[in-house]
């Protein structure tokens, strides 16, 4: 089918179905491949696509589902972007990620998919910037996301998903602050994240994950309050 696309789009590349159909099983394979760990096939896919949904966005500007598509395959390849000489690279497609994903949620904030996938991208460029050991800018990173999160979860208490990454982005920079050596603001983003996840295994016994980050963050809890208790008592 793809083959097929292709000779039509040969013909004629103006053509925004086609150009949607190609774009979208361009993304399809790339994402395929990635399974495969096939990176090289996967990014060439996926650059693909993101030629077919900018030319499509350029005969429809207001074509949202190619914007969204857009920003998510900016997204996957900054995912994969090699960093061995520099994260620019993969900043440079998380970039661009959130530019498409920031204006569709100013366009229609009544769409929480939109807000939601451009807070977890943020949340993806701050782990980035953690991988390069830029503790402060990813900190700064993950104060949107986490208000993002937020707001979506005092709209939509019910979407057991933003509440999870909300604990997940308090969690992360709660690390970060303790790593940098900020030990109380660690602890509030700790505590914080500590209810959002007691909300979720009262809402969902049975499920074991949530009972494991739990665990997990009161262990980092103890631990700095351990500290905080041996250094009074020298």
């Amino acid at each position: 089918a793809q083959a097929l696309r292709r000779e039509h789009l040969a013909e004629d590349a103006r053509l925004p179905k086609l150009l949607r159909d190609y774009g979208q099983g361009s993304f399809n394979f790339g994402n395929l491949q990635l399974e495969r760990n096939e990176l090289d096939a996967a990014r060439e896919q996926l650059e693909t696509a993101v030629r077919s949904f900018e030319k499509l966005i350029e005969i429809e500007p207001d074509d949202m589902e190619a914007q969204l598509n857009l920003a998510l395959a900016f997204r996957v390849l900054g995912d994969v972007a090699p960093i061995d000489d520099g994260i620019e690279p993969a900043l440079n497609y998380y970039h661009r990620a959130i530019d498409y994903l920031a204006a569709l949620s100013l366009r229609n904030p009544q769409v929480p998919r939109y807000r939601a996938d451009l807070a977890g991208t943020r949340i993806t460029l701050a782990q980035l910037l953690l991988e390069d050991d830029q503790l402060g800018a990813a900190a700064l990173a993950l104060a949107k996301p986490i208000e993002s999160f937020e707001a979506l979860v005092e709209q939509y208490a019910d979407v057991p998903t933003y509440r999870s990454e909300l604990a997940f982005a308090l969690r992360l920079r709660g690390e970060t602050l303790l790593d940098s050596g900020e030990a109380e603001a660690a602890r509030r983003d700790l505590k914080r994240a500590i209810g959002e996840l007691e909300k979720l295994t009262a809402q969902f016994p049975t499920d074991g994950e949530y009972g494991e980050r739990l665990g997990e963050i009161r262990t980092i809890l103890e631990s700095l309050d351990k500290e905080a208790d041996d250094a009074e008592q020298q």
